[in-house]
């Protein structure tokens, strides 16, 4: 993982998950507590994320993907589509997905990676 990045999970993913990808990944990730973004727009967002850069938010939300084929990138996505699984499963079931996800959006010039 390449350490200038990091992971901004939106307000349906847990902090738990964001210190497990953190221990995991050796990667800043950040909860949308954390970043003091669990009452505010998905648009005020996703301004915040274009002004900070190297952004990946990682989501259930496909507003976010909608934002980023408008308005470009940064930040990239990685869309999850799941329902609500305890954060220990969740991590357990797409961990190697995630994290062929990150580093693809980091190395390439993809956007957008949805994740089944």
């Amino acid at each position: 993982m390449q350490p200038d990045w990091e992971i901004w999970l939106d307000n349906q993913l847990s902090s738990s998950l964001a210190k497990i990808m953190q221990n995991e990944l050796k990667i800043v990730v950040k909860s949308a507590y954390t970043l003091g973004n669990a009452n505010r727009d998905d648009k005020e967002i996703f301004i915040s994320a274009k002004h900070a850069g190297k952004i990946i938010i990682i989501t259930k939300d496909a507003d976010f993907p909608a934002l980023v084929t408008q308005y470009g990138c940064p930040p990239k996505v990685i869309k999850l589509n799941t329902g609500n699984l305890p954060t220990k499963l969740l991590w357990k079931k797409y961990n190697k997905n995630f994290i062929s996800a990150i580093k693809l959006l980091q190395k390439t010039k993809a956007e957008i990676i949805f994740i089944e």
